[in-house]
C-alpha cells in the first residue's frame, strides 16, 4: 500500500475574480474584457494588528487554491464592502495599500467575484 494521499486544503471559497479597477479608475468594457481571470479562494478576515491596513477592520484576500501554505494572488482589498450579491456572485469593494517614494496610499479597488460550483 503506498503513501496516503492528502485532500486539497480548502481555506477559502473557490472563486473566480476580476479586478474592476487599474490605479483606481474603473476599467472600461473593452480592459473588462481582457482582464485576467484569476482563480483562488476568497478569504474574509478581520485584519490583525501586525498588518498594515491603514485602520481597517477587515480584509479580503484571493490566496492560491488548495496550496498548502497562505499565498496571496495579489494585493488584500482593505474594509472590503459587498456593494452587489446575486445568484451569479458579488462584486466587493475597498481599498489596497499602494507604495510610491517611501509614501503609502489607499488606491480603491472592486473586484467581480464569481463562486465555483461544488462548495
Amino acid at each position: 500500500m503506498g503513501p496516503p494521499v492528502q485532500s486539497e486544503r480548502r481555506k477559502g471559497l473557490p472563486v473566480t475574480v476580476v479586478m474592476l479597477r487599474r490605479d483606481g479608475q474603473r476599467l472600461t468594457s473593452g480592459e473588462f474584457h481582457a482582464a485576467p481571470r484569476l482563480r483562488g479562494e476568497f478569504i474574509l478576515r478581520p485584519t490583525s494588528r501586525h498588518q498594515t491596513g491603514g485602520g481597517a477592520s477587515h480584509m479580503a484576500e484571493l490566496i492560491v487554491a488548495g496550496a498548502l501554505h497562505f499565498t496571496p494572488l495579489g494585493l488584500p482589498l482593505f474594509n472590503p464592502t459587498i456593494e452587489l450579491a446575486d445568484h451569479r456572485g458579488f462584486v466587493v469593494s475597498g481599498y489596497e495599500i499602494h507604495s510610491a517614494g517611501g509614501k503609502l496610499a489607499h488606491v480603491e479597488q472592486a473586484w467581480l467575484v464569481t463562486p465555483h460550483g461544488g462548495v
